[in-house]
């Protein structure tokens, strides 16, 4: 075999171990972006939600979407399904019948409470917009209809 032929193949391994160490010796990071995905995902899956419940009822959003420009405040939140006394955002009329969704999606980071760690609110024109406060990694996830 030739000598360059044997220098670039230890080269392109060498490399190679290093790109399979580095995501080996960060999982942290790649967890982190795979509860991103997650977000992102689920915000979409509301955000279609909300827009079939909006078709069904004349262009009319669930009831208590906030007119703001800060996604981000905790006046925001989304509560639980389920939650007896929702004190912020309540948008059980995606889940009474299950016509939208059977269950609020709740933010892979939160564990316990009354709130889903998503937020949302509505523009003075009546767009939405969905937010993922909790992102990792310095990712900004935000969903606009």
């Amino acid at each position: 075999m030739n000598k360059n032929i044997k220098i670039t193949l230890i080269v392109i391994g060498c490399l190679f171990l290093l790109f399979l160490a580095y995501y080996l010796l960060d999982p942290m990071k790649t967890f982190a972006n795979m509860r991103n995905d997650q977000r992102q995902s689920e915000l979409t899956k509301i955000s279609d939600a909300i827009t079939k419940y909006a078709g069904d009822n004349g262009g009319v959003l669930p009831k208590g979407i906030k007119v703001s420009d800060n996604c981000s405040d905790d006046a925001n939140k989304i509560c639980r399904t389920g939650v007896a006394n929702c004190d912020r955002i309540d948008m059980s009329s995606l889940t009474k019948s299950s016509k939208y969704l059977s269950s609020l999606p709740v933010d892979p980071s939160v564990n316990m409470g009354n709130y889903t760690g998503y937020n949302i609110v509505q523009s003075q024109q009546g767009r939405l917009t969905l937010c993922a406060p909790d992102a990792e990694n310095g990712k900004t996830i935000v969903v606009k209809k």
